[in-house]
């Protein structure tokens, strides 16, 4: 996390109005301030941004998952049609080894 920038003028100028209409009375030590209304915790700022790259992860792996299914079905499917496992490995672009463990039901 960055720490952050020196106040704008004008940012000045609008924590001054919100303190002076009561809108804020001090933004806490740790806090940095998404909106004047709405203060966020730091910790919390941390929690959202690893649980962000946790939704990445997942959604990767899902991704991945995805496309090794279609592949080890292409597969069966090629070598259905006669084709060898070099063959098949040429136009998957994968090794004859991975194609040798889709054919055998291993998780390649």
């Amino acid at each position: 996390m960055t720490p952050p920038k020196p106040l704008t003028p004008d940012e000045r100028a609008a924590v001054d109005a919100a303190i002076a209409a009561g809108k804020l009375q001090r933004i806490p030590l740790g806090v940095y301030a998404e909106g004047v209304d709405n203060p966020v915790p730091l910790r919390e700022q941390i929690r959202r941004q690893a649980n962000a790259g946790k939704a990445r992860v997942a959604a990767l792996n899902t991704q991945t998952a995805k496309l090794a299914t279609e592949r080890r079905a292409a597969a069966q499917r090629l070598h259905g049609e006669g084709l060898t496992p070099q063959e098949i490995a040429g136009r998957l672009n994968v090794s004859r080894n991975v194609v040798y463990g889709y054919l055998n039901g291993r998780a390649a």
